[in-house]
């Protein structure tokens, strides 16, 4: 499912050259080359229809980002961030209220 969503999200970039889908999982190697049974399987197989695209399994300890993102993380280890974007004529603006004895 993940795969089908990703794809279907950047369908307009994936869909000019072949791309490489890396995963931890073994069985999902043979996607193209399964049978499908339901109706539900070949409405959302069509999704991956005329796209030119390989799959690759590495070992979760050798695939390091999916290995990341299909864990949780530990108790205590967290990263927290945030990043503002700051328009520079705003902070210059910002700036000039120092000088100006009115302000």
């Amino acid at each position: 499912m993940a795969i089908i969503m990703a794809v279907d999200h950047w369908r307009s970039y994936l869909q000019m050259a072949e791309f490489h889908i890396i995963i931890d999982q073994r069985s999902l190697v043979q996607l193209s080359e399964q049978r499908l049974h339901t109706p539900w399987q070949q409405k959302v197989f069509t999704k991956l229809l005329g796209l030119q695209y390989t799959i690759t399994y590495h070992k979760g300890p050798e695939n390091r980002v999916a290995n990341a993102l299909s864990h949780f993380p530990e108790l205590g280890a967290t990263c927290d961030s945030v990043s503002v974007a700051t328009l520079a004529w705003t902070q210059a603006m910002a700036d000039s209220y120092q000088d100006d004895q009115y302000a």
